[in-house]
């Protein structure tokens, strides 16, 4: 973290290799170290057809969007623990959402649409994920 610091920009691809390094490791051990340390709080990736590449879509040339998401919240909270042991060994991991840090990211993708085509879809899994997403289509709306 301390050699990246120097940097303006981070361009990190794929990493890991689950024969060696198991991917929580490599996600948690790297990738969410570097996240929390500079604040990289949004994620943008984009998607859209790119030249000389075949596309399995009807229409590639009309495909060209950009998924924006939270990158510090949500599923990466290391709110949960462990418990007891063998058969009866029990999990838990607390997806965590701050209004705060749901705004930031919708705040994002509406500055970005302002500049391309005007519009944003907001995609969650409300009616399996009782609180959080609720909370996150709440804020959309507002």
């Amino acid at each position: 973290l301390h050699q990246l610091k120097a940097f303006d920009s981070i361009f990190l691809g794929a990493v890991g290799d689950a024969n060696l390094v198991p991917d929580h490791i490599s996600l948690w051990g790297l990738l969410i170290k570097i996240r929390r340390e500079f604040e990289q709080v949004i994620n943008v990736r984009p998607a859209k057809q790119l030249s000389g590449i075949r596309s399995p879509l009807a229409q590639p040339k009309d495909f060209d969007l950009l998924v924006v998401r939270e990158n510090g919240e949500g599923e990466y909270s290391e709110i949960g623990g462990r418990i007891y042991q063998g058969e009866d060994q029990l999990a838990v991991q607390n997806a965590v959402f701050s209004r705060k840090g749901t705004e930031r990211a919708m705040r994002f993708a509406f500055q970005l649409a302002e500049k391309r085509r005007k519009h944003v879809t907001s995609a969650t899994k409300s009616n399996g994920i009782v609180h959080t997403m609720p909370f996150w289509d709440e804020v959309f709306q507002d």
